[in-house]
């Protein structure tokens, strides 16, 4: 969902929080959320899991109730526990596999960088500072650069075109498709190497499903979490 997407929805929820009481905020809007997603034909992980035959991880991100969002807007500072990284990617037992953290820049840009449950640096998403597109046809551009240890491996553009999200490669063997609301295919090197299914958004404290994502080999589990959370970072 876009930021535009989640302030409304945010709106939405402050109002309710004067007709609904307390404690019950989150339920309303997520059952309203999971509703919306349905009707695009999204499904829950659990439900992208049950008819997946091959690899799977769930990609989960850093999420926050509704509470904590009105704190933030009005003003207070909760514990963001941003220390436990922005995603976390988890097996279907729920044991943590790779954790994804964002490094504090002096710029609004974004620095992902993928460690794995041993605490081991594989890669890094940069955003760029600076993204610009064909002008009166591409809007809302965002650009970031996928590096897997120190090897570049895609420059990524986002971009909405006549309402339409769009996704181009600018450099790299990589080629990503999407179908609007429900998955992503990735490409590595002229293979596809994972398909991201995409979950529901939920407003809670801690980590959210965001992608269940469906694989067949192993050695491609990396290049496909890093081009996933390159994905999420230019489409927030």
């Amino acid at each position: 969902m876009s930021l535009k997407g989640k302030l409304t929805a945010l709106a939405g929820a402050k109002i309710a929080e004067k007709v609904i009481p307390k404690g019950s905020v989150d339920g309303v809007v997520n059952s309203v959320l999971n509703k919306l997603g349905q009707a695009t034909g999204q499904k829950t992980a659990a439900e992208h899991i049950q008819g997946i035959k091959k690899n799977f991880l769930v990609i989960k991100s850093k999420s926050y109730s509704i509470g904590t969002m009105v704190g933030l807007f009005t003003g207070k500072t909760p514990d963001m526990n941003d220390y436990l990284g922005r995603y976390q990617i988890v097996d279907g037992n729920g044991t943590l596999k790779y954790k994804s953290n964002a490094e504090n820049t002096i710029t609004d840009r974004e620095i992902l960088d993928l460690f794995d449950a041993n605490g081991n640096k594989i890669g890094y998403v940069k955003e760029h500072l600076i993204s610009t597109g064909v002008p009166l046809f591409e809007k809302e551009v965002k650009k970031c650069t996928v590096f897997l240890g120190k090897e570049k491996i895609a420059l990524l553009k986002k971009y909405v075109s006549f309402g339409n999200l769009e996704f181009e490669v600018l450099e790299g063997s990589v080629k990503i498709t999407h179908q609007e609301g429900k998955s992503f295919k990735i490409q590595y090197k002229g293979k596809q190497v994972a398909t991201l299914h995409d979950c529901p958004l939920n407003l809670k404290d801690g980590y959210a499903d965001k992608f269940v994502m469906e694989y067949d080999n192993s050695e491609d589990e990396v290049i496909a979490i890093l081009l996933a959370t390159a994905i999420d970072l230019i489409n927030t």
